[in-house]
């Protein structure tokens, strides 16, 4: 398993992970394009009922004391769209990856 922060949201690493048989944990900056939904990633998981809670501690930094908070967790598998801006001749097929969302309640 690998796991990886909003640097490694782009779609070369999706396709990749088929290839090596590995499994990717990545938070997403991009609120993808799915196939066959007029809803962008994220409206498609917070539309998701909740499966589960958890308590978190959140640390402290200069301007917030540490506290704790309860998240929601939904999750479902989508189709990611490819990138729309690369060359015709690399002909990038949609994704299918299991996703899940996580926000404060």
């Amino acid at each position: 398993m690998t796991i990886a922060d909003r640097e490694a949201d782009f779609y070369d690493l999706f396709a990749c992970s088929e290839h090596l048989g590995s499994d990717f944990l990545i938070r997403a900056v991009q609120n993808r394009r799915l196939a066959g939904c007029e809803q962008g990633l994220w409206e498609t998981l917070k539309s998701v009922e909740p499966q589960g809670t958890m308590m978190v501690e959140v640390k402290r930094n200069p301007t917030r004391p540490a506290r704790k908070t309860t998240l929601n967790i939904r999750y479902s598998t989508v189709t990611l769209q490819p990138p729309q801006n690369r060359a015709k001749k690399e002909q990038l097929a949609p994704k299918t990856k299991a996703s899940n969302f996580s926000q404060r309640s």
